[in-house]
């Protein structure tokens, strides 16, 4: 997620050694925890209960990850 934070940055005409802070708004990058072990092209469902409905089989290609899951198909 791409979130803009507001931070003092060097202003950004100063030509001197010693220059005077402004305030700006500069982005900032948050990942998910574990980001790094994602691998590309896979997806992620996490939550504390899971329940999946289908009418045909469900085929997994990428992270389900609950404490309690249940799949069913309607009757």
């Amino acid at each position: 997620m791409l979130w803009y934070v507001t931070q003092q940055v060097p202003a950004p005409n100063c030509l001197s050694g010693v220059c005077p802070m402004v305030s700006a708004l500069v982005p900032q990058v948050y990942l998910p925890q574990g980001y790094s072990g994602i691998e590309p092209g896979g997806s992620i469902v996490a939550s504390k209960s899971l329940e999946l409905l289908a009418d045909s089989p469900i085929r997994n290609t990428g992270t389900l990850s609950e404490q309690l899951a249940s799949a069913s198909r309607p009757v």
